[in-house]
């Protein structure tokens, strides 16, 4: 953390019931083999996942976003990712 100088963080939820931990699980795994962003999810008590995380660099920080988002988008919505310019 100590190299980092960017921090975001991305909270989820969600109107339908969803099993929270297990998806706080598909995030935190997300950064596992990421040695560029440190970061880990954490689902909320009354529903919802806290996502934080931390880059060395604004380009890191929005591809890491971009891949949230997408994984965001699946697991939530079973939709596909959206294509952003």
């Amino acid at each position: 953390m100590e190299r980092a100088s960017y921090a975001a963080t991305m909270l989820l939820c969600s109107d339908g019931p969803l099993v929270w931990p297990d998806i706080a699980s598909t995030f935190t795994d997300c950064f596992s083999d990421n040695q560029d962003a440190p970061g880990a999810a954490s689902a909320l008590a009354n529903g919802g996942c806290l996502i934080r995380y931390y880059t060395h660099s604004a380009q890191c920080l929005k591809q890491v976003t971009r891949t949230l988002w997408a994984t965001a988008r699946c697991a939530l919505l079973d939709s596909p990712p959206l294509e952003l310019r």
